[in-house]
């Protein structure tokens, strides 16, 4: 552990005339004033990540049932604790069921014209799902996997970002 001692003891002159001492003057001789902001960042990150924490709030998705066709025939982006709730605007009635036939979870009473049928969505993965009495009809709804968790991947990456400035800036320094 001396040579840690010895880069937080270091005291120096900057450009400026001003001293600066201490891991953040080590850092910023070293390393540049943007590289030593983006290694303060990555390092916040990492504090800060694991409390983060997953803020969304659990999202209503809808898929309309019209012209013996799902709209959208595939909906992606819903993440676990998510509803869809599935609209017949058609003239016929029409079912909402995973496929293939005697799989799970999907199986909603046969809509009629006007009626509404929701499920939330408690596990990932890719779910195929079709209208019994319309065999053709098809769609999937795709959970979990596509949407990053915002606030930490977020910060991450903007802190990757300002780490590369800061590289570039101190080698076209030298």
């Amino acid at each position: 552990m001396p040579a840690i001692t010895q880069f937080v003891d270091v005291s120096f002159i900057d450009g400026g005339g001003m001293k600066v001492s201490g891991l953040y003057g080590f850092l910023r001789r070293t390393f540049g004033l943007l590289a030593t902001a983006a290694i303060f960042v990555v390092v916040a990150s990492a504090f800060v990540a694991p409390f983060a924490g997953n803020a969304r709030a659990a999202a209503v998705w809808s898929v309309e049932v019209d012209n013996n066709a799902f709209s959208p025939s595939t909906l992606m982006g819903v993440q676990v604790g998510d509803t869809v709730t599935w609209y017949n605007n058609d003239t016929v009635s029409h079912t909402v069921t995973s496929y293939p036939p005697g799989s799970v979870p999907l199986d909603s009473p046969t809509l009629s014209p006007g009626e509404t049928w929701s499920y939330t969505f408690t596990s990932d993965g890719t779910y195929e799902y079709y209208c019994t009495i319309h065999t053709t009809m098809r769609g999937t709804v795709v959970v979990g996997g596509v949407i990053p968790e915002f606030s930490s991947s977020l910060f991450v990456v903007a802190s990757m970002l300002v780490l590369i400035v800061g590289l570039i800036a101190l080698r076209r320094r030298r």
